[in-house]
Order: C-alpha cells, then sequence, then structure tokens
C-alpha cells in the first residue's frame, strides 16, 4: 500500500493557508466595524441636520434645498472624482473622512458660540446682528448638502475600498459581506436612537460627535491599512508572487480601463433607456415611487413643524423615525426572506403589492390626515419599498440582455431611488455603468422632481394635504397601470427567449447529427 508523504514545503503552506484565513476573518470584522461607524454617523447627522435648517433656515424652504442638492452634488462630485485619481485606497478615505469630520465640528462649535433660538424665526431674534443671522443661514444651507453629499458619498467609497482591497475566497467574502451588512443595520438603528435623545445632548454637540466620529473612521482605516495591506504587501514582495489580478497603483488611482469605458459610455445608456419601452416603463415605476416619497416626506415634517415648535424637538422626532424606519426595513426583509414570499409568488403579485398597499395607506392619510398617520404612512413606505419593492425591481431586468443591463440599470437606478433607503451597498454594475461624478448627483433626480411638485402645493398646510394626497393616488395609478404593462411584457419577452432559444438548440442539434452521420464509417 502506498504511502504518502509530506513534501518540505507543504507545512509552511498549510501555516500560510491558515494565517491568511485568520487574517480575512479579522479584516471583514475591521471593515465590518468601519462602516458600522459611518452609518451611523450618518443616521446621527441626517435628523440633526433637519433640526438645523428649521432653526436656521425654515422648513418651507425643503423643496428647494433638495432641488439644489441636484446642482450642488455635480461640482462636488467632480472634486471627488478627482481625488479618486489622485489619492489610492486609504489616501481617499483619509482625506474625505477628515474633511467632512472638519465641517461637522466646526458647525457644532460654531452653533455653540452663536446664540440661536427654537426657529429660524427665533434665532433671527436672538442674533445679535445681521453678521450672525447670515452666518447661521449658511450653517443651515451648507450642513444641508454636506450631509446629503456625505452619506452618499462615504458609502460608496466604502464598498470601493473593499473591493480594492479583499482578496478572499468566494465563501469567505460572502460570508464576510453578510457580516459588513449587519454591522451596516446596526449603524443605522443605533445612530437614529442615539440622534433622538438630542434634546439632551444639544444639535451642536451631536453635530460635532457626528463629525468625531468620522475622525474615527480615519482612525480605524489606519488601523486596517497597517495591519491587512501593508502586510500583504510585504508578503508578496518578500515571495515575489504579484498575482495577475492585483491593480498596479496606477489603475487604483485611475479605476482602470473600465472607468475610461464608462466616461465615454455614460450618455449611451441614457439613450437605451429611452429607446425600448419596457425600459422606460421600469423607469417610470422606480422613479414614481421616490417622487410619492417626498411628497409624503414633505407633509410629514410640515405637520410637526406645528407639534415640534422648537428645532431639537424636531430632530428628536425626526429621529425617532430613523429608528422606525430602520427597524421596519429590517423586519420586512427578514419576514419575506425566513416565508419565502418572494420565491412562492407570482412576479404580478410582487411587483403589483407595493403599489395597492400604498393605495390603502394613502388613502387612509386623506380620510385621516394627521401627524401620526403620516409617520406610519412614511415607515410603511421606507420599509416595504426596502424589503418588498427592491427585489421585485431586480426582477424585472431578466429578459433584458447583460451588455444592455450594465448601461441602463445605473440611470434607472439612481435616478429613480432604489437604493435611497439601502445602507449597504454601492451596487457592481454602477461602476461599469457611470462615472463617478454622475452616479451619485443623478440619484438626486427623483428627489428633486418630487421637491418641485411639493413647492407648488405648499401654499398653505390644507392645500399640501389635499392636493399633495389627490397627486400621490393619481401617481399611484400610473405607477399601477406601468407596472401591469411591464409584467405583460416580462412575460411576452420571457416566452420569445425561450423559443428562440429552443430554436436554437434544436438547430444546433440537427446540424451536429447531421455531421455526426457523414463523418461515420458506416455510412455510405
Amino acid at each position: 500500500m502506498a504511502s504518502t508523504k509530506a513534501t518540505p514545503s507543504s507545512a509552511p503552506a498549510a501555516a500560510a493557508a491558515a494565517t491568511a484565513t485568520a487574517r480575512r476573518t479579522g479584516q471583514f470584522e475591521v471593515l465590518a466595524l468601519m462602516f458600522l461607524v459611518i452609518i451611523g454617523s450618518s443616521w446621527i447627522l441626517r435628523p440633526v441636520k433637519e433640526g438645523i435648517f428649521y432653526i436656521t433656515v425654515g422648513l418651507e424652504h425643503i423643496p428647494l434645498a433638495r432641488m439644489l442638492s441636484f446642482v450642488v452634488m455635480i461640482p462636488i462630485m467632480m472634486v471627488y472624482s478627482k481625488l479618486v485619481d489622485w489619492c489610492a485606497r486609504e489616501r481617499l478615505l483619509y482625506v474625505v473622512c477628515s474633511v467632512y469630520g472638519a465641517v461637522f465640528s466646526l458647525v457644532g462649535l460654531v452653533m455653540h458660540c452663536i446664540p440661536t433660538g427654537s426657529s429660524a424665526a427665533a434665532a433671527a431674534a436672538a442674533s445679535s446682528s445681521n453678521l450672525d443671522t447670515l452666518i447661521l443661514q449658511s450653517i443651515g444651507w451648507v450642513t444641508f448638502f454636506a450631509v446629503e453629499s456625505c452619506a452618499s458619498i462615504s458609502a460608496a467609497m466604502f464598498w470601493s475600498f473593499v473591493q480594492l482591497t479583499v482578496r478572499g475566497t468566494e465563501a469567505s467574502d460572502k460570508k464576510g459581506y453578510v457580516l459588513i451588512t449587519a454591522a451596516a443595520q446596526i449603524g443605522s438603528i443605533g445612530g437614529s436612537q442615539l440622534a433622538t435623545s438630542v434634546e439632551h445632548f444639544g444639535i451642536p454637540s451631536l453635530t460635532a460627535f457626528g463629525g468625531l466620529l468620522l475622525f474615527g473612521v480615519v482612525g480605524i482605516t489606519y488601523i486596517y491599512a497597517r495591519c491587512f495591506i501593508h502586510t500583504n504587501e510585504r508578503t508578496r514582495n518578500n515571495n515575489n508572487a504579484t498575482t495577475e489580478h492585483e491593480p498596479s497603483s496606477k489603475q487604483r488611482r485611475s479605476g482602470g480601463d473600465d472607468d475610461k469605458a464608462a466616461q465615454t459610455g455614460a450618455l449611451a445608456g441614457l439613450q437605451l433607456v429611452f429607446s425600448d419601452w419596457y425600459l422606460v416603463g421600469i423607469f417610470i415605476v422606480c422613479s414614481i415611487s421616490e417622487v410619492v416619497s417626498i411628497v409624503v416626506d414633505f407633509q410629514m415634517k410640515m405637520l410637526a413643524k406645528d407639534q415640534f415648535p422648537a428645532g431639537d424637538q424636531f430632530a428628536a422626532y425626526m429621529a425617532r423615525f430613523g429608528v422606525w424606519s430602520n427597524c421596519a426595513s429590517l423586519a420586512v426583509s427578514l419576514l419575506l426572506w425566513l416565508t419565502g414570499f418572494v420565491e412562492r409568488m407570482s412576479l404580478t403579485t410582487i411587483v403589483l403589492a407595493f403599489p395597492l398597499l400604498m393605495s390603502v395607506v394613502l388613502s387612509w392619510c386623506w380620510i385621516e390626515p394627521n401627524l401620526e398617520a403620516m409617520f406610519f404612512a412614511l415607515v410603511a413606505m421606507k420599509g416595504l419599498g426596502y424589503g418588498l419593492n427592491n427585489p421585485a425591481k431586480q426582477l424585472l431586468y431578466r429578459p433584458v440582455a447583460r451588455h444592455t443591463i450594465t448601461r441602463v440599470k445605473g440611470w434607472i437606478d439612481v435616478f429613480g431611488g432604489t437604493h435611497a433607503c439601502a445602507p449597504t451597498h454601492r451596487p457592481e454594475f454602477l461602476t461599469h455603468s457611470l462615472p463617478h461624478s454622475l452616479t451619485i448627483s443623478i440619484g438626486r433626480g427623483a428627489k428633486a422632481a418630487g421637491s418641485v411638485l411639493t413647492s407648488l402645493i405648499s401654499g398653505s398646510i390644507e392645500r399640501l394635504l389635499n392636493y399633495g394626497m389627490a397627486i400621490n393616488l393619481a401617481l399611484v395609478g400610473v405607477w399601477v397601470a406601468f407596472a401591469v404593462g411591464v409584467v405583460q411584457a416580462y412575460s411576452h419577452r420571457l416566452a420569445l427567449q425561450q423559443m428562440q432559444a429552443e430554436t436554437i438548440s434544436s438547430g444546433v442539434d440537427g446540424v451536429s447529427t447531421s455531421n455526426l452521420s457523414k463523418s461515420s464509417p458506416h455510412t455510405k
């Protein structure tokens, strides 16, 4: 019986493999901590931003702020794109997190020094000079745009960093991504819960604390780079084993050929969307849900303004909304996953379930136009949209060719706000379908459209509620009509593709049989 002897190099190789596995485990744990702090900071600053804007500018200007954010994001993302070209890997996180951390810390410090009231009018009355009033109003606008841009950039930057630095097996990567996603959910709920104590800590203190958390991300990134990135590079240099798939430093900064292709083909994706009625239907289905959500969000805030006249009270209320919406998103996702609803139901049921449920909720809000109804309506929209509507919309891309998906899906998703509720990741297809400066700035498109609508009907609270709900129900009707048409087109296209596949398969089998019979030695 032959005996197997271990080679001299097998023991060191096994030890190296075990060390690499342990290192990857720790690697994902540090990344999960990093993302938890990023998302936690974002969800602390979101309700605080609402309170600051309430105090310094006024809630009635929120539609204008959202419209302007669509424009302001373009130069911000152009600067960010240049940073992507100049900075490699962890240095980009150092620069971006340090800049935003300094901005929020400075905002908190200035608000500590300048007296503010409970609202914009009270702040103007409490200010000792016109200069103080101008500074406070500037702080309100700057904070709004800074929080909006930081929330979008930080998540995209983090997942780009993960893709550049993680080189594990498929099984370990899946396990690690689950850990990171769970950490993101904990961060979103924990950050919102901490922000509910804004009346105790104060808006300036929580704003500065959100900035300090971003400086904490810089520290975690430094530890990660020292423990995993630099260690792995030294190991590769010692072994002279540079892998083929490891990008060079120039490719890391520039993004390689994919970014060049994305930059030259970005508008081609938009042209593809409007050249196919099926893709136009998906585009409308994705966009209407975000527009309806923006209208209900503004209605809820204007009702909350009367019930919570102080800025810190309003910020605490929005923080409680963040806790409820994040918990609802997590609960709906877990419920649908455990029950297998998406797998067992037909596509028609899945796609139509969300708008039909929203029509019931909106009708209830129209009958009972109070703050509690608006609150739970928006929580239901966020939870069902994240857990049910997003998976349904992903299924609609099955009949679309793969090369078309990589071009059009970025435009549809970022304009329609498909990932607006999810604190998880920037999808990989966005890396190939849109340049960085367009991917996030266009994501404000549907929000800007909803803000234009709210600005047209925001003369009074009665006008906002009555006209807003009527328009929302009309939009849901259009949404349902397009959803039915898209599902019918989906079934038709899949049937055609199946027929074509069967025809091609039968043709190939016939040709193969004919060639086999001709080549057989028994054939005369």
